[in-house]
């Protein structure tokens, strides 16, 4: 199913996702048939005439909790979102050969045959920003869920139906809260229902 030769792998959970020689995509790979299932396609949407078709990604990393992909190519850990579109890349100059990479822990872990070691790198979160423009709403009888448009993922509001916003949803189990608001599942929301 592959056009280049596949040289960086990741795993999201449910599929394979392998970068090829060449070809600036991931693919996403039903894991027991081999088959694809969807390529992602790579882009820059600050500048549309770059191409990722000649890096040759030594590694992939995929981070579950903001759906994101890490290859790392010549020196340079790029950050793409769930559609492919780079959302920052950071230098790794310095680096031997590259050979591998995975998320683990809140850290992107480098394998590297230079030195053979791994090395441990933290990764900013990218900026959030949140508008007032909804995406869909929804409810549970009790309260509002109001999806709006966000970057780099819409997010999902909780509010009492007399338009006050609960702070403590999405609390987590430490306690820390997203400001009463969750990820939605990507971008680009059209609809909610309970």
């Amino acid at each position: 199913p592959f056009l280049g030769s596949p040289i960086g792998m990741a795993n999201n959970g449910s599929r394979l996702l392998v970068t090829e020689q060449n070809f600036g995509l991931i693919n996403v790979v039903n894991a027991n048939s081999g088959n694809t299932i969807r390529d992602v396609f790579l882009f820059d949407p600050n500048n549309p005439a770059r191409n990722f078709f000649n890096e040759n990604f030594q590694a992939l990393a995929y981070r579950a909790a903001e759906e994101e992909f890490f290859p790392i190519a010549d020196g340079t850990v790029f950050r793409f979102d769930a559609d492919g579109r780079l959302v920052a890349e950071f230098d790794t100059t310095g680096l031997g050969d590259i050979q591998g990479a995975v998320f683990t822990s809140g850290k992107l872990l480098i394998a590297e045959d230079g030195s053979n070691s791994v090395r441990s790198a933290l990764v900013p979160l990218p900026t959030v920003t949140i508008t007032n423009d909804p995406r869909g709403i929804a409810t549970d009888g009790t309260s509002l869920f109001i999806a709006v448009d966000a970057e780099p993922v819409d997010k999902i509001m909780k509010v009492s139906t007399a338009g006050t916003l609960d702070t403590s949803f999405g609390e987590s189990a430490s306690g820390a809260a997203d400001g009463g608001a969750v990820d939605a599942p990507g971008t680009e929301i059209g609809d909610l229902t309970f």
